[in-house]
């Protein structure tokens, strides 16, 4: 029988932008390359458990 598992966390979408520099303040860039990415501990936190593999993540609220 498995084991039930519930994962409290957030799920999110990391939106990382790539330029040559960082910006002056006030300035901006529309040069660079743009991705998107999954995170969040939650997601990172139950992937892992349902597949079978061990973790371990300890946070303070």
């Amino acid at each position: 029988m498995k084991a039930k598992v519930l994962v409290i966390g957030s799920i999110n979408t990391d939106l990382v932008t790539y330029v040559d520099r960082i910006p002056a303040p006030g300035e901006t860039v529309t040069d660079g390359s743009f991705a998107s990415f999954p995170g969040g501990k939650g997601a990172q936190t139950s992937m892992p458990t349902a597949e079978g593999i061990e973790r371990f993540i300890s946070m303070r609220i």
